[in-house]
């Protein structure tokens, strides 16, 4: 009966694909039988590492929350400086996500492993970009309009150096992470 239902499982392509891993046991349930990626560091040393990616994580937020309060005129007055301040709101819960993942275990699934630590270079790159984006349409825009009041101006100029430190630290440590691929051959074992 299981090989009969195992051959009219449909095969999955493209952004789907990790769900051919998902194959019926004896019991009739799916398990998960494809490759998984376990952390070559000891607990005691990513333990400390992800506590410490958290509250860089959190400061990094706590930066864009004050940035987005501040009343800098750039931020009502133009567009070009608005955009950036999305785009760093998008890829900051991006890396979030990437880190929350890699973060609930120290061996994770394929699908997962490429969905967060085959990506965080990339989102942290693409936030350190828009994090230097956001400062500078913000100096152009004080050059244009002037910086009344100024001490807005520099506090939101100072979010964005201090959040770009905080996304660079963040992004670093997590690639200091290593992975090594192993087969899952355990069967009834939940990962």
């Amino acid at each position: 009966m299981s090989e009969k239902k195992e051959k009219k499982k449909r095969e999955y392509k493209g952004r789907y694909s990790y769900l051919n891993d998902f194959k019926l046991n004896d019991a009739n349930e799916y398990e998960y039988q494809g490759n998984v990626f376990e952390l070559e560091q000891k607990e005691a040393e990513y333990k400390p590492l992800f506590q410490r990616v958290f509250l860089y994580l959190i400061g990094n937020t706590v930066m864009l929350l004050v940035a987005g309060f501040v009343p800098f005129q750039g931020m009502v007055g133009a567009f070009y400086v608005f955009i950036p301040y999305v785009l760093e709101i998008l890829f900051l819960g991006l890396l979030f996500n990437a880190f929350l993942v890699m973060k609930e275990s120290a061996v994770i699934r394929e699908y997962k492993y490429k969905k967060s630590y085959k990506r965080v270079q990339f989102y942290g790159g693409a936030l350190m970009g828009n994090h230097i984006f956001a400062f500078a349409t913000a100096v152009i825009f004080i050059l244009i309009k002037g910086a009344d009041p100024i001490l807005f101006s520099l506090v939101y100029l100072c979010t964005k150096v201090v959040s770009f430190f905080l996304t660079k630290e963040i992004t670093q440590k997590l690639l200091s992470l290593t992975y090594k691929q192993i087969q899952f051959k355990k069967t009834g074992e939940e990962i």
